[in-house]
């Protein structure tokens, strides 16, 4: 089956919305995609009160999993491939949606330590960031 992604930003998040199977035949597809995602965000910059910026600064990915019926071991290896890249980068990732299968397996495998679930999208672009998170800017 084939894998969709669609790139927007939402607060202080790019969201990536996976919809498909994360399988085998998918994954070259995907780790394209997150890593595109995590070399668009724009470099850190500092934050001044008095600062007129326009746009607010990138500080995470949130990977909406909403779409996603199914995950395999190579689809869990690109989830943990993309936490590291972006940790290394000073980014935090967070996970929203998924079915109860997706959520199940996230769990088992404790991927939900690292890269914090959420319900749904805004959920996970509206939760402070916490201090000392991991891959927090």
């Amino acid at each position: 089956m084939q894998i969709a992604a669609e790139q927007y930003d939402r607060g202080h998040f790019r969201v990536v919305a996976v919809s498909g199977d994360i399988d085998i035949y998918s994954v070259p597809s995907l780790k394209c995609t997150l890593l595109e995602a995590l070399d668009g965000l724009p470099a850190p910059i500092e934050h001044h009160d008095d600062s007129d910026a326009v746009s607010p600064m990138i500080d995470g990915l949130v990977l909406d999993l909403s779409g996603v019926t199914f995950i395999d071991s190579s689809g869990l290896g690109v989830l943990v491939g993309t936490h590291r890249r972006a940790r290394t980068d000073g980014v935090t990732v967070r996970l929203a949606g998924g079915s109860e299968q997706v959520r199940r397996l996230l769990t088992i495998t404790g991927l939900v330590r690292v890269m914090p679930p959420f319900v749904d999208v805004d959920a996970a672009t509206t939760a402070p960031i916490e201090s000392g998170a991991s891959g927090q800017r």
